[in-house]
């Protein structure tokens, strides 16, 4: 073999069709020097003669921390936390040396399962575990879109998984709106009485906001002009409440376009500076026997899940939940339906009261209570 060594590092010379290569191999021993020279040599053989060699694709570290992430920040250029839950997924995923290293063809689901046991050992909590596997799903599908992989492997997440579902009893709202200060007050007033995501709520200018004229049966909606799915995009009713505070807010806000503006000239006030101030107060809160006033479960997003627990609770049914909250699946939005026997029951006594009026077996029409008694209007 045309190998030699230079300093600590091997070199090959070879000549192919007349043109010399001489190039640092960057290996520290013969054998290694030796495998390179000659897959390189091969490789420009084979390319004299119109072969081309097959693709060797990248290691995942180069593609998961350049292309893929190149790719996240420009699709969600706006959506800095999106941004940031990606960039921290990925150096959880490439701090497994065993799958950094690993070529994109080679991560099967045996490195996978180690990787698992590898964070299991860490003690890390399987929510966690299943957003770093969800993050390592998405950026091999896009990497057999780009034609990086022939085919991506399937990744299955671990089960037992608890969601953060706490749901405020209203009691403890009571509490919350008492001793939390502007602007998260009016902040979680909003999402209580409409359900959005807190996101939603803190990019909205003025131009989205439609308040019914006074005197008014309705209190009028706000648009959800953008959102990842087509659900997202949405008119969201007011309540009698959210519209009195939207048009107090607008009263001292409207100059600036936000419904929400930031510290910042032109800026809306951020996520970060919510939950900075919600967890404040939630460490700060105690009861008179000192204990906690809070969960530590509750968090900001808490306030859009109570929403969608009362609106089930209040007999809405899915495809109700999934318009006004802009779930991209009925799917999310049936968690939040939980028929009571007393639910079923109401139910029949509705179905049974159109059943007798449409075959005209009762000259009087009977009204179902909100017990599910039967009554005569």
């Amino acid at each position: 073999m045309s190998v030699y060594k230079r300093g600590k590092r091997w070199y090959y010379d070879f000549t192919v069709n007349g043109e010399r290569f001489n190039v640092s191999t960057m290996a520290k021993t013969k054998r290694i020097a030796e495998d390179i020279e000659r897959t390189e040599r091969n490789r420009l053989l084979l390319s004299e003669h119109g072969i081309a060699p097959a693709k060797l694709t990248p290691i995942f570290k180069t593609f998961a921390e350049g292309k893929f992430l190149d790719h996240v920040k420009v699709r969600s250029a706006k959506k800095k936390r999106t941004i940031q839950y990606y960039e921290e997924k990925v150096r959880r995923l490439v701090d497994f040396d065993p799958l950094a290293t690993a070529r994109l063809k080679d991560i099967d689901p045996s490195l996978i399962e180690d990787y698992v046991q590898h964070r299991a050992k860490a003690k890390r909590k399987i929510a966690s575990i299943n957003r770093e596997l969800a993050a390592l799903r998405h950026a091999l599908r896009l990497a057999e879109e780009w034609g990086e992989l022939r085919k991506a492997p399937k990744i299955r997440l671990l089960p037992g998984e608890v969601g953060r579902e706490y749901v405020l009893d209203y009691a403890t709202e009571k509490k919350y709106l008492e001793v939390i200060p502007q602007p998260l007050q009016d902040l979680a007033i909003l999402i209580l009485d409409t359900g959005m995501r807190p996101e939603e709520c803190l990019t909205r200018r003025w131009e989205h906001i439609h308040l019914a004229p006074a005197n008014s049966a309705q209190f009028g909606y706000i648009a959800i002009t953008e959102g990842k799915t087509k659900n997202a995009k949405r008119n969201v009713p007011l309540t009698a409440r959210s519209s009195a505070l939207l048009t107090t807010r607008k009263r001292f806000h409207e100059d600036t376009g936000w419904v929400f503006p930031g510290q910042r000239n032109g800026k809306h006030l951020t996520i970060f500076g919510i939950d900075n101030i919600h967890a404040r107060i939630r460490r700060e809160t105690v009861k008179e026997d000192g204990t906690p006033a809070f969960s530590k479960e509750f968090v900001v997003y808490s306030l859009r899940h109570t929403f969608g627990t009362r609106l089930g609770e209040s007999g809405a049914d899915p495809y109700v939940i999934m318009r006004l909250m802009g779930h991209s699946s009925i799917v999310i939005s049936q968690k939040y339906v939980h028929p009571t026997p007393e639910h079923v029951e109401r139910a029949m006594a509705r179905k049974e009261v159109m059943d007798k009026l449409m075959r005209g077996e009762s000259e009087e029409v009977p009204v179902v209570s909100p017990t599910g008694v039967l009554k005569s209007s």
